[in-house]
């Protein structure tokens, strides 16, 4: 098992403890690991990053996939840039990349970044695949770019939509690539998502839907602590946020007596339910606690609770409100489809149909498929069943 991405928390995620983890490095403008995987790099990704030097590359120029004038590009906002966070547009524009700061914020959210790491991905391959009929060799490659162009730009932007164009076209030669190395019918692709993202919610007010905000997370805090040490006389109560998540300094709270804890928490709860787009909120125990129904979005906030590490105050918000700390660009946390729903596809010539499912299923799903179809045991811990419609 092979895990490659622009992100190191993205590959060590896919590698696991039995993986190999390689990512890219950006003050160092090359692949690199670390000692949980290799005590040294292995050849071929020196030599990688010798042929594929990013230092040595003096600009870098976004040219759209199809013409300009492409009904291809006939979308609704998709040059509106009054709200991105990157200052500017990187389609049609030529960009010096002399320092590692350049290489983050502008090369890695670039096509040119996605074919970067296919190139390592196809090399990856080639150098550590055996080619015997017996073995299997799983390669998860996280095309992350999509992911920092749509917090800048929106998911409406000319630079996302042109990415996938971008993109999809380098997934059909990376496939071509590997099909003239194995048989099409020795091959299984999966593509899916981490998480989708919300449209920017200044452009949907301008367009009419009132009901999107946005609200900065550190304004907010420093409001409660103020009013918290006005009526309570506690100071900093309220220590960091972690979307969608207020955490509380427990030892200031542990020093103060019951009932004023209680005050506290209630005052927070109330000053956020009092926001136009915050739906609910609740303590750490009375989420645990709550019982909602099977159809009920807000069991997806209940399942990521982790006692001794999710915040003491977890909110709700309603469709199109964002609560972060940028004024621009856009996020995603919410429980809404437009943040949760992602496709999932498999792809095996000859093996799997043509067919579409509707029916929601889970990433757990996604490792007992997996191993099922490559005949391998299932991983130990896995804890789901079979991905319907796939003849395994």
């Amino acid at each position: 098992v092979w895990a490659l991405s622009l992100k190191s928390r993205a590959a060590i995620c896919c590698a696991g403890r039995l993986g190999k983890a390689i990512w890219f490095d950006s003050k160092g403008a090359s692949f690199t690991s670390s000692k949980a995987y290799f005590e040294a790099l292995p050849g071929w990704v020196n030599e990688f990053n010798t042929t594929h030097a990013q230092q040595n590359i003096e600009s870098v120029t976004w040219k759209t996939f199809f013409e300009p004038t492409s009904p291809a590009y006939s979308f609704f906002n998709m040059l509106n840039y009054s709200y991105q966070s990157f200052g500017g547009a990187l389609v049609g524009n030529t960009f010096p990349l002399t320092s590692a700061d350049n290489l983050e914020n502008i090369l890695l959210k670039t096509p040119h970044s996605n074919q970067l790491l296919l190139d390592l991905a196809l090399t990856c391959i080639t150098q550590e695949s055996t080619f015997k009929e017996t073995d299997r060799m799983v390669l998860y490659v996280s095309l992350s770019t999509l992911d920092k162009v749509g917090h800048d730009f929106g998911p409406d932007s000319i630079e996302c939509i042109d990415l996938l164009y971008h993109l999809d076209d380098q997934l059909k030669e990376f496939a071509q690539k590997i099909y003239e190395l194995y048989d099409e019918e020795e091959v299984l692709f999966m593509l899916t998502a981490d998480h989708g993202v919300e449209q920017i919610p200044e452009l949907l007010v301008d367009q009419g839907f009132n009901l999107s905000h946005r609200y900065i997370y550190p304004t907010i805090i420093e409001h409660l602590n103020k009013r918290i040490k006005n009526e309570y006389s506690l100071e900093n109560v309220v220590i960091a946020f972690n979307e969608p998540q207020f955490y509380l300094n427990q030892p200031v709270l542990n020093g103060a007596a019951a009932d004023v804890q209680k005050a506290v928490t209630s005052l927070i709860k109330d000053y956020l339910l009092s926001l136009p787009g915050i739906r609910h909120a609740w303590t750490f125990d009375e989420l645990e606690n709550k019982v909602f129904a099977s159809y009920d979005l807000n069991s997806y906030l209940q399942r990521q609770l982790f006692r001794g590490r999710s915040g003491n105050i977890i909110f709700s918000v309603s469709p199109y409100t964002a609560m972060g700390k940028h004024a621009t660009g856009t996020s995603h946390f919410a429980q809404y489809a437009y943040d949760t729903q992602v496709p999932l596809i498999f792809y095996q010539k000859g093996i799997t149909p043509k067919k579409r499912v509707t029916d929601n299923v889970s990433m757990s799903q996604v490792p007992v498929t997996l191993a099922t179809l490559l005949n391998v045991p299932r991983p130990s811990a896995a804890a789901g069943n079979v991905l319907p419609e796939l003849p395994v």
